[in-house]
């Protein structure tokens, strides 16, 4: 069970390989992560806390704080003139190219609105969300806003709660996101919840390949055949 709990955990985290297209100023947005409900016990060690989204206006780097998935996971680079996207491991000295387009193709969510509320100071509209994927289904509770001017992903092309967590059908930045997660035979709650973000600027080497890295293909098996 221990293993098949890593994996899910893992897998989630690997659905982070997005394309962006961004606003040419620095942006660092940090959200946090929780697991609620009957697996919080046994999900909550391996799951992420935080996740914290940087960019340059072009490149975007994604970083999991907390939990062994991101221990054994590293950032996440998107390379905007290539249109690439990376997993940087640090302890191997490896980046690994992730495939532009996974198996399940783009996720096609149903999108209701469902009004407007005031969400941690922010003016947001609510959406109830569902993507349904080979691999299970995803039942959100969205809430975004226009107040934060950061645009999202041009596309989404995995069947992970990842891919559920920025989405061009809905108007607006994610403020807050309450969601269900059905995969491989696992019952996830989550919240997902904006904690800060600023404008200043960061080190250009966030957004580039280390010379010293070896490149290699994503290869599913690292993580036990999970895509």
């Amino acid at each position: 069970m221990r293993n098949k709990v890593l994996a899910f955990a893992l897998a989630w985290s690997i659905s982070l390989s997005w394309s962006w297209t961004l606003s040419a100023q620095y942006s660092t947005v940090v959200f946090r992560m929780k697991i609620v409900g009957e697996m919080a016990d046994l999900l909550g060690p391996m799951m992420p806390q935080k996740m914290i989204v940087r960019s340059d206006g072009g490149n975007a780097r994604i970083t999991l704080e907390g939990g062994m998935a991101a221990s054994m996971m590293g950032d996440i680079l998107y390379l905007e003139k290539m249109d690439e996207t990376y997993m940087l491991r640090d302890k191997e000295k490896t980046a690994y190219k992730m495939p532009k387009n996974s198996d399940v193709g783009e996720v096609k969510p149903e999108v209701t609105p469902l009004g407007e509320e005031n969400v941690n100071g922010y003016e947001c509209k609510k959406y109830k969300v569902v993507l349904k994927t080979e691999e299970g289904s995803i039942d959100q509770t969205m809430w975004t806003t226009t107040a934060i001017p950061i645009p999202k992903p041009k596309r989404n092309t995995t069947g992970g709660s990842g891919a559920g967590l920025f989405l061009q059908e809905v108007e607006g930045y994610p403020v807050k996101v309450e969601q269900s997660l059905q995969r491989m035979g696992l019952q996830l709650q989550q919240t997902i919840e904006l904690e800060r973000y600023d404008t200043q600027p960061l080190d250009a080497a966030l957004f580039q390949l280390p010379d010293n890295y070896k490149i290699k293909d994503f290869d599913p098996g690292m993580f036990g055949g999970m895509r």
